[in-house]
């Protein structure tokens, strides 16, 4: 602020508005004297809200790029630099993700947990190996890795492991994309 540096300045200011919604929002959900706001004034509980900025600014770039403001799409990258200098270092990469997901996948073969072709595994038995083990809980938690990323690239993995011919698993990484918005119907027809 001393500094008067406004571009660096603002999506600090806007984190920060963020957070406070959220704790508004928390403290009239959670009345009861049995939660703990101890744990949402503690910086983990800023790594989503930072996340979630990041994610809006990312969706801002696309439409600028569309709309061929690249001014505006300039602006919104540096805002993403200086958030992601907040967010814990060293965080884990989708190339982590791929490998402790091929990991599971053999792993649970091996032990017979799950079936010979990654295709049939479910999902919740890949994700449940994955969130076994502590080490591997807190690499994948919402303070070390993105969840979006972390969910899709679980599911392009065993898809790209599976052997099945029907496209199952391309509708499992289906859900995972975000769905477009009709602003011309309706709601209520939606």
């Amino acid at each position: 602020m001393k500094a008067r540096d406004m571009e660096t300045l603002n999506p600090l200011r806007s984190l920060l508005a963020a957070h406070n919604a959220l704790m508004k929002e928390f403290t009239i959900k959670h009345v009861a004297d049995s939660m703990q706001q101890s744990t949402f004034e503690s910086d983990e509980h800023f790594i989503p809200v930072i996340r979630k900025q990041i994610a809006k600014r990312q969706d801002s770039i696309v439409s600028f790029k569309e709309h061929l403001r690249d001014d505006l799409a300039d602006k919104e990258t540096y805002e993403i630099s200086v958030l992601e200098k907040y967010l814990p270092q060293p965080q884990t990469t989708a190339e982590d993700v791929r490998r402790l997901t091929i990991e599971g996948v053999e792993s649970l073969r091996s032990t017979g947990n799950g079936a010979n072709d990654p295709g049939n595994m479910s999902m919740k038995r890949i994700f449940g190996w994955l969130y076994a083990d502590v080490e591997r809980k807190r690499k994948l938690g919402s303070v070390w890795c993105d969840q979006g990323m972390m969910k899709r690239v679980v599911a392009e993995t065993v898809k790209e492991l599976s052997d099945r011919v029907d496209n199952l698993t391309q509708a499992n990484i289906d859900k995972l994309k975000p769905k477009e918005v009709d602003y011309l119907t309706k709601p209520r027809y939606q």
